[in-house]
């Protein structure tokens, strides 16, 4: 009996401190395959895996299927204007995290409309069971947008911020897109009043301003531009002479693809431009994780990539393949926040996160119950 009581503190606290941190974090990278007509995911490889040598490496997996464009459209007599349209060419994407919830957004070319679904799962429960991604119903957001979306990124304060190809840069705004649907987006910037808009492709927003990609690229355009999210005149802040297609910002650095083979970065403000990898075939979008990484997609190889993201501007030689995926096109990387979808019940995901006084309760419990036998 002794015995016992000399382990069961240890184990009251270990039980305990794990209700009230919650669940373990994951990451997930969501990718969009405009020919398969899904949007997909996997899990972020594992430090372990990362450390490994090219040839130690396992193949990576195939992706999953997150939203499977076909089988999720309304088909039937019941079907109306609100029902899920599915997806036929998803390929702009963009995530919004919030503290309770978080949103994804995708656009489809073929549709001509933007898309917001909201996301949870991916998070681990007490009994270690790794919970699924899942997401919500489809809401149409964004009707008869006027052009190819390829780039789309949500700011700090939920704000969405994408381009259509035919010249325009534009946003719509956090409160509205908490509410509203078949939204009208603010025009920000356009071809028509700044030659520093020519066919804008990927896109990145800090809050406090935006970089796009001009996939046309040359002359006074530049490759990269920067521009205030409040009106203001846009610079070129990267010039290669050739157009850019995906956009991402990393450690103060703008990191872009470029039509073929290359990735680049320069800083924010501009200035000398770094060549980070010639070792793609097609990238296209890119995504930071928040911590080292940065994940890319590579249309031709059928291929996502991870590399490290670096502070100074410098090449870094190896790319380390996280997932096989048809054509990608745009990448955005998920930390789950351990909830469910809004509207399913708790005991559906295991989520301590909606109730932190429950957790307190425990640890308070847990004290106490320590405190007596220790006495």
């Amino acid at each position: 009996m002794a015995s016992t009581l000399r382990w069961l503190p240890c184990a009251l606290l270990c039980v305990f401190g794990r209700l009230a941190a919650g669940k373990v974090r994951y990451a997930y990278v969501v990718i969009t395959s405009p020919s398969t007509h899904n949007v997909l995911s996997i899990a972020t490889p594992s430090v372990h895996s990362m450390s490994l040598t090219a040839a130690t490496r396992e193949d990576p997996p195939a992706a999953t299927v997150l939203i499977d464009g076909a089988a999720s459209a309304c088909t039937g007599e019941s079907c109306n204007q609100d029902s899920d349209r599915g997806l036929k060419s998803p390929r702009g994407l963009a995530l919004c995290q919030g503290v309770d919830d978080s949103t994804l957004f995708v656009s489809d070319d073929d549709a001509d409309n933007i898309y917001a679904y909201e996301l949870a799962g991916g998070g681990e429960d007490l009994l270690s069971k790794v919970t699924a991604l899942t997401v919500g119903r489809q809401r149409l957001i964004r009707e008869s947008v006027g052009g190819k979306v390829s780039g789309m990124s949500c700011d700090g304060r939920g704000n969405l911020y994408f381009t259509v190809d035919s010249g325009k840069i534009q946003m719509l705004k956090a409160v509205d897109l908490a509410t509203g649907t078949k939204l009208t987006p603010v025009d920000l910037y356009s071809s028509d009043s700044f030659d520093t808009v020519s066919g804008p492709s990927g896109i990145a927003a800090d809050g406090f301003h935006v970089f796009w990609a001009n996939e046309a690229g040359g002359g006074s355009s530049g490759s990269v531009t920067s521009a205030p999210v409040t009106p203001g005149t846009p610079a070129s802040i990267a010039g290669n002479g050739a157009g850019a297609l995906g956009v991402c910002l990393a450690r103060r650095n703008v990191y872009y693809t470029a039509e073929s083979r290359s990735l680049f970065a320069v800083k924010q403000s501009g200035g000398s431009i770094a060549e980070v990898s010639q070792n793609f075939k097609k990238p296209r979008g890119c995504a930071y994780d928040g911590e080292s990484s940065l994940y890319v997609a590579d249309e031709e190889a059928n291929a996502v990539y991870s590399i490290p993201a670096v502070a100074s501007l410098r090449a870094v030689r190896h790319l380390h393949k996280v997932a096989t995926v048809e054509a990608p096109s745009q990448v955005a990387v998920y930390t789950p926040g351990g909830g469910a979808l809004h509207g399913a019940a708790l005991g559906e995901s295991g989520s301590m996160r909606e109730s932190p006084r429950v957790a307190m309760w425990f640890v308070t419990v847990a004290a106490l119950v320590v405190a007596t036998i220790s006495s």
